[in-house]
């Protein structure tokens, strides 16, 4: 199992997944500003992740300002009626990178001893993760802190 971090280091990997999110949401926002992609037809075609941002508060997002994209706008309602993400609680989670070749399952086998406990990591994650088979390297990713599955 991973140790816990001194103050020192989690701020600096605070830090540094604040840099990857606000990268990540500069690519996002590239991509929905290209003049040939005019954004889905029906609800049903708003993707998870989007569904996600539209939620968060501003101020938890990289860019300090609300994910309100041109082509999600005719969706505003149904956007606004999603339910929201649960925050994780300080305390209740560390933070690990990604390394090369693993996935969830290796991850929750080194840290918390059980392959078996992935989605937890997965549900920890929501925020950054749409799919449990899409990790890189590098990907900072909540942990829970040791605490048993059910």
């Amino acid at each position: 199992m991973a140790q816990l971090h001194t103050p020192a280091e989690a701020a600096e990997i605070l830090r540094i997944r604040e840099s990857w999110l606000r990268a990540k949401a500069g690519v996002m926002d590239r991509l929905w500003r290209r003049g040939d992609r005019p954004g889905p037809q029906v609800f049903r075609d708003v993707s998870t992740s989007a569904r996600r941002r539209w939620k968060f508060d501003a101020a938890d997002l990289p860019e300090k300002k609300a994910y309100r994209p041109a082509p999600l706008q005719q969706f505003a309602a149904e956007l606004d009626a999603c339910p929201a993400l649960p925050h994780p609680q300080p305390g209740t989670f560390r933070i690990v990178r990604v390394q090369p070749r693993e996935t969830l399952r290796s991850i929750a086998q080194r840290e918390l001893g059980s392959d078996a406990r992935w989605e937890d990591i997965f549900n920890l994650n929501l925020d950054v993760l749409e799919d449990p088979d899409h990790v890189y390297v590098g990907m900072p990713l909540r942990v829970p802190s040791a605490v048993p599955s059910p």
